[in-house]
This record gives C-alpha cells, structure tokens and sequence, in this order.
C-alpha cells in the first residue's frame, strides 16, 4: 500500500509560505499554502495504490468525509468498523498531510498483514 501526493507539487519544500522566495512555481506555492492549513485541499492531490497495481485518483467516498472531520476534531477516537471502507488509507493520508505540513510531526503506523489478521 503507497500514498503519496502530486509529486510536481510535493518536490517542492513542504514547508514553504505562498509568496516567498523560491524556484517553485508560484502555483506550488499556492497549492502547497492551501494544503497546510486544508485537508481536504491535500486529498485532491492524493493518488493511492495497492502492490503491483498502477496509482488511481483516491475517491473520498462519503463516509470517509466524516471520518475525516472526526479525525480532526478529536484526539481518541473508538471505531468498530467492517473490512474494506478506507479507513487504513484514511489514516495513511492523515499521517502524510501532518508529515507535510507539521514541522517536526512523528508518525508510526503498525498494521497487521492480511495472514496475520486471520488469526
């Protein structure tokens, strides 16, 4: 499983402010400003892909726009959910917007293989 965001923009130095003095394009720069403080603003950039699969456009599917919102409203959070909603993408292209857009942000992301979630 891979996530990442439009790479023309994300070349670029995630932390850099619209306006200020780089070689970026000032639409990066743009992009980038809206990105930081807009999670939603990121998702439009995300493309994801699965092992041995080509990327595609990540859709955000309406249950995951309330996930979201919680996700950033909350700090615990209890989640009974079933198989196959995107929730583990969910929290991927969480960790990677704050790791783009929080200087110094740590994240650690333990997930079990599908063999050892049968057990």
């Amino acid at each position: 499983m891979s996530v990442y965001g439009n790479k023309e923009i994300f070349n670029s130095a995630p932390y850099v402010e619209a306006g200020a003095e780089t070689s970026m394009k000032p639409e990066a720069a743009v992009a980038i400003a809206r990105m930081k403080g807009d999670l939603f603003e990121f998702l439009r950039y995300v493309r994801i892909q699965e092992p041995d699969e080509l990327s595609a456009e990540y859709v955000l599917w309406p249950h995951l726009i309330d996930f979201y919102n919680q996700l950033q409203t909350h700090k615990l959070i209890y989640l009974v959910k079933a198989k196959q909603i995107g929730v583990s993408w969910a929290l991927a292209i969480l960790a990677l917007w704050e790791i783009y857009t929080k200087e110094g942000w740590i994240v650690l992301e333990i997930s079990k293989g599908q063999n050892e979630s049968r057990e």
